[in-house]
Order: structure tokens, then C-alpha cells, then sequence
């Protein structure tokens, strides 16, 4: 199995462990990720950052099985990946420690 394909496998599984796991305010990430998508279907602009944080993990999955389905990317797709971490890790940055839907 290509190698591309294995980190792929291994970042969805990765991704799936992270949802049993504490993730904010003792939450756990099944919890939080409902509350993105909570946000983004209730008050998309009063929320728009986790709004914007359930829409990346959608992407992320889609961009992990179009991986593994085929050889070859498309540079768009190279694109939105290498985006994406920048806003999933400016949690960091913007977060004041205050901000919480949950």
C-alpha cells in the first residue's frame, strides 16, 4: 500500500480517536464538534469561526477518502490542504480563553 494511502488511513483514524478524547471545557470532541455544527446551521455569522471549524472537518474527511481513492491529486486539493491546519491551529492564537459555545 502506498505510503500516501497509509497516512491518509492513519490520519483518519487519528482523526476519529480525537472525537473520544477531551477536547474544550472538559467536553469531549463528539461534543464540540456538535456544537460547530450546532453553530453553523443555527447562527452561521454569530459563530463564524466554529462555523468555519465544521466546515474544515468535513474537508478533511472528504480530502482523506479522495486520497485514498485516487493516485494522483488535483492542486486544488493540495491547496485546501495545506490551508487548512493554518485555520484549525489559529485557535491558538485567537482564542482569549473566554470564547465558548458550549
Amino acid at each position: 500500500m502506498p505510503t500516501k494511502r497509509l497516512a491518509a488511513i492513519g490520519a483518519m483514524i487519528a482523526f476519529a480517536a480525537s472525537h473520544f478524547l477531551p477536547s474544550f471545557n472538559g467536553a469531549s470532541g463528539f461534543r464540540c464538534e456538535w456544537a460547530c455544527w450546532g453553530a453553523l446551521f443555527t447562527n452561521p455569522f454569530d459563530g463564524i469561526y466554529f462555523a468555519g471549524f465544521a466546515v474544515t472537518n468535513l474537508l478533511f474527511v472528504i480530502l482523506a477518502i479522495r486520497t485514498c481513492q485516487q493516485k494522483k491529486s488535483h492542486r486544488v486539493e493540495r491547496i485546501v490542504a495545506g490551508v487548512m491546519p493554518f485555520y484549525v491551529f489559529s485557535w491558538f492564537a485567537s482564542n482569549d480563553g473566554k470564547t465558548s459555545i458550549l
